[in-house]
């Protein structure tokens, strides 16, 4: 899987506030969105998420990586938009 979709997956989850809901947004099953967080976190050779049974919480590196990942996203988004007008 290409790290861009790993990345829009973890956007959604911190979007979302919980992989339940990133999974219902997505269209995937909720085991989908933890396998491509994990692809991701080995990726990145960094933990992104602390995950408990009952609540999800950013890493230091996890806010970073969110931080300056969530514009350029939008972005392109943004830019498959337009092209499409």
């Amino acid at each position: 899987m290409h790290a861009f979709d790993l990345t829009e997956t973890f956007i959604a989850v911190i979007d979302c506030g919980s992989f339940v809901q990133a999974a219902k947004k997505m269209g995937v099953a909720p085991s989908v969105i933890t396998r491509r967080i994990n692809l991701l976190e080995q990726e990145l050779k960094v933990q992104l998420l602390i995950r408990t049974t009952r609540r999800l919480s950013l890493t230091r590196a996890g806010e970073s990586y969110y931080r300056d990942m969530q514009p350029l996203v939008e972005h392109w988004y943004a830019v498959c938009e337009s092209v499409q007008d």
